[in-house]
């Protein structure tokens, strides 16, 4: 004879503490060591989210998939001053507290003559779909289990999504959460829409790149494949990126507009004070190991003020949960610093789509190229774009004043 399950016990029509995977009595994650609450679980630079199997009973974790360009890991040098680390500026883990964002702030609202509790979240419409589930499935299992009325906005029109409960605020709370999770999850399947970055489209920086561009496309020593001119950045759009982001409306971009001028302010304290932080733009080098058959070569820009500087702010936006990492590899808390000169990616604006191009001889003759001193000036939000307008689209930019 099988033994049955014992039910949860039910009072006053609620369930029992614990019965619910985002419930408050829902014990901690241990994760290399950090004791992480569900509440903050779904950010953390490890790239795994917390996720509830309903066939098992039991929370797992679930590492995100999908692409991301400019998070590598490399040495720095080669600006001036002696470097600072304090607070964000330490080159270390940082541990992330809570998401930064309003769809989960921790408040429940409660109006007393209609004896509710209720909240209004802002949430895209691109994750409607993924909140309702095929044939309603997923946005009646939210609402049967936590008994919470959940009402989405009509496909094809804008709005805030409402939750209500007669029974208690914890019952929202956890709907909530169950949301957010499920945005999460969406996000990280999407692509990037914007990137972070600090403009290099400075002038003696444009006419030494476009030197060097010439010179290589004019030139019979190097081979065809990296003569294709679609290969080349404009020079107007030459920059260094400190993290990518999925934006999905206008709520969103001022969201993320907000959380890059306070990550700024707080990563000031890395650079020097007093004035502006110039970082040298030297060499030549290539994303991945093959000079032969490369993807991507750019031109070194190694500060260690620079890198503590890009790492905290990436670090802060990766706690807004716009920075989705995708890749198991993928770290958009650690940024490699680099101003990217020519991509193979660029090569389906031209009639031969390639895959990859050897810059063997590109490095031997220009291995040690010197492009200038960049003047970091300020930090943008940029919306990603392969089209051949000269110029990226801005819809934030943040001036990077020096400390006194």
């Amino acid at each position: 004879m099988s033994a049955t399950k014992k039910e949860p016990k039910r009072e006053s029509g609620r369930v029992a503490s614990g019965q619910h995977p985002l419930d408050p009595g829902t014990d901690s994650v241990n994760l290399e060591g950090y004791e992480i609450p569900y509440r903050t679980a779904p950010f953390f630079l490890v790239k795994k989210t917390v996720v509830y199997s309903e066939e098992e009973d039991e929370l797992f974790l679930k590492t995100a998939k999908g692409d991301t360009y400019d998070v590598y890991n490399d040495d720095f040098y080669e600006c001036d001053g002696e470097p600072e680390h304090p607070g964000l500026c330490r080159d270390e883990r940082h541990e992330l507290e809570g998401v930064g964002r309003d769809l989960i702030d921790g408040v429940v609202d409660y109006d007393p003559k209609k004896k509710i509790w209720f909240k209004m979240i802002h949430v895209p419409s691109a994750f409607y779909g993924a909140i309702i589930g095929p044939g309603g499935s997923t946005l009646k299992a939210i609402q049967n289990e936590l008994d919470v009325k959940v009402t989405v906005p009509r496909r094809g029109t804008e709005g805030p999504i409402e939750l209500v409960s007669y029974n208690a605020s914890s019952g929202v709370q956890r709907a909530l959460e169950r949301i957010e999770l499920i945005v999460l999850e969406s996000r990280a399947k999407k692509p990037y829409s914007h990137f972070v970055a600090v403009p290099a489209n400075q002038e003696h920086i444009m006419l030494k790149y476009v030197e060097l561009r010439d010179r290589i496309l004019g030139s019979a020593d190097f081979p065809e494949d990296a003569r294709i001119p679609e290969l080349w950045y404009n020079p107007n759009k030459l920059h260094l990126t400190i993290s990518m982001l999925c934006l999905l409306d206008k709520h969103e971009e001022k969201e993320a507009a907000a959380a890059l001028s306070e990550a700024v302010e707080r990563a000031r304290d890395c650079l020097p004070r007093g004035k502006p932080l110039k970082v040298l733009l030297r060499g030549l080098d290539i994303m991945g190991d093959d000079p032969g058959h490369t993807a991507v070569l750019y031109a070194k820009a190694r500060c260690d003020k620079l890198q503590a500087f890009a790492n905290g702010v990436a670090a802060a936006l990766l706690k807004t949960g716009f920075a989705p990492q995708k890749r198991e590899w993928d770290n958009q808390a650690t940024v490699k610093l680099h101003m990217t000169i020519a991509n193979a990616r660029k090569s389906d604006e031209a009639k031969k789509r390639i895959y990859g191009f050897d810059v063997t001889e590109i490095l031997k003759q220009f291995g040690t190229y010197e492009f200038g001193h960049l003047s970091v000036s300020k930090v943008v939000i940029n919306v990603l774009g392969r089209g051949k307008t000269d110029e990226y689209m801005s819809i934030y930019e943040k001036s990077i004043v020096p400390l006194s």
